[in-house]
């Protein structure tokens, strides 16, 4: 929706109209119309869409809470919930790629967090693909992975990790 959709009037022009217009025709050149109040010429925000004006930002944001799609589904918090819990399941106990063609490729410690992070990126891939297709909502996958490889190098570095409770047999 771009400002190609709207005409856009000067409030000034308006106003001078009225003088030599009658009520009844003014009446008819707003009727069925949504009239926005703003700054067109100077306050433009970057969107997905490019430039917009921002009155235009304000009436896309009534538009979205009027139509209720800000409401969170409660599946779409299950999903979350289940997802993050097999990430934070598979930091907690240590579960890592060991074996398979791309482990002989990497032998280093770089090379073994490169292969769990391709590991816990592919589980992300999925989890956002999941929530795009099936709630229209994307998740942020690379502020996750950051966030789930600081977990795991803290949880690694605590004395819970060295417990032999939770060491694999």
């Amino acid at each position: 929706m771009g400002e190609s959709n709207f005409t856009i009037n000067k409030m000034g022009t308006i106003l001078e109209s009225r003088a030599f217009m009658p009520p009844e025709d003014v009446a008819a050149y707003f009727k069925g119309k949504i009239i926005f109040l703003g700054d067109f010429k100077h306050d433009f925000h970057e969107t997905p869409f490019g430039k917009t004006a921002g009155p235009l930002v304000i009436y896309n944001a009534y538009l979205t809470l009027a139509g209720r799609e800000n409401i969170v589904s409660f599946f779409w918090i299950l999903l979350l919930f289940i997802g993050f819990w097999l990430i934070s399941w598979r930091i907690f106990n240590d579960i890592n790629v060991e074996r398979g063609w791309l482990v002989d490729l990497f032998h280093s410690k770089i090379g073994q967090l490169i292969i769990n992070s391709l590991d816990e990126l592919m589980l992300l891939i999925i989890l956002t693909v999941i929530s795009y297709f099936i709630f229209n909502i994307h998740i942020n996958i690379l502020i996750l992975l950051v966030y789930t490889k600081v977990v795991e190098f803290l949880w690694k570095k605590t004395r819970f990790y060295n417990l032999v409770i939770f060491k694999k047999t």
